[in-house]
């Protein structure tokens, strides 16, 4: 269960001889077109070699194809696979063939292929035309919102793609406190954007505050430091860093990274009652870049109180 989800499309997509009906090319890109580059990561097959195609050589792609793969690159919205067949690919069938053994050895969401390749395919289940992906098995699961229980680790199933992909992370909760017992876990949603090479930018923010009313009691930056200390050692093992943001008051809380943003019913504690749920939902792209705003020093919409980086040195 995720917002944001992986496929792999043949080449044959992106021209128009892909398709039974003339001129319908362009029409299936543009319906794909917000959906590749919001909702999906796309699979690069054979070391990159997917991608270069469509840069590197005519090949009779359509322009609204060869401009949504430029996309899919400036955005970095490609996952780069090793290849499976042997020998070279020499046709979209071969590229049809390579996806199956890539989700063979990764599972990922669907095949788009063009129609003509949508016979004699024995995955039906993983496999749908870009004429009819609405009909797809994967097309009546994705949605803008998912139902989890409140624990870490449906949180973490729940964000297995962009912890493992993407460049930048902000965690926001207005609560987030790692020595709280309902936050004693919060330390494996770090732990699960570590990988090799280059580190994403973490960012944690919160509110300067505990309590509400009159109980409310501003808390200092020491104390603060002291509470997001218990995650040190963790990213210290793990090679990662997180800026700390603590904020004058704000709300809502949100995943925010350069693949998706989601808003959070509640924020990433845990909950002692076993049948809690709570509801997490994707952000518009203009809506992910407004509230990226928002946490923005610039911004003004909230005053910053205090900065600081764990582990602390």
């Amino acid at each position: 269960m995720s917002l944001l989800h992986e496929v792999a499309l043949t080449p044959d997509v992106f021209r128009e001889d892909g398709y039974v009906q003339p001129g319908i090319c362009r029409v299936c890109l543009d319906f794909l077109r917000p959906i590749l580059l919001e909702e999906t990561l796309v699979r690069n097959l054979r070391d990159g070699a997917w991608a270069r195609q469509f840069l590197e050589s005519d090949g009779g792609w359509h322009p609204s194809g060869r401009e949504l793969v430029k996309k899919l690159v400036e955005r970095k919205r490609l996952v780069l696979a090793g290849s499976e067949l042997e020998g070279p690919v020499c046709s979209d069938a071969d590229w049809r063939q390579e996806a199956l053994l890539s989700h063979r050895r990764s599972p990922f969401a669907a095949v788009i292929v063009g129609a003509k390749l949508l016979s004699d395919v024995p995955e039906r289940d993983v496999v749908c035309s870009a004429e009819r992906v609405h009909r797809s098995r994967w097309w009546a699961v994705r949605g803008c919102s998912i139902r989890l229980s409140r624990h870490t680790d449906k949180y973490l199933e729940a964000l297995a793609l962009p912890l493992r992909f993407a460049n930048s992370l902000l965690f926001i909760d207005p609560h987030l406190d790692p020595s709280q017992p309902r936050y004693g876990k919060f330390w494996r949603l770090i732990e699960g954007a570590r990988r090799t090479g280059i580190q994403p930018a973490i960012e944690l923010h919160r509110v300067c505050y505990e309590g509400s009313g009159e109980k409310r009691r501003i808390l200092k930056c020491e104390e603060l430091r002291h509470r997001f200390s218990s995650l040190d050692g963790g990213l210290r093992a793990s090679g990662l860093r997180a800026c700390v943001h603590v904020w004058d008051d704000f709300h809502d809380r949100y995943l925010l990274s350069d693949l998706i943003g989601i808003v959070l019913s509640n924020g990433f504690d845990e909950s002692p009652n076993g049948q809690a749920k709570t509801t997490w939902s994707r952000l518009s792209r203009s809506d992910l870049e407004d509230v990226f705003k928002e946490f923005s020093r610039s911004s003004g919409r909230h005053e910053l109180r205090y900065e600081f980086s764990v582990p602390n040195h």
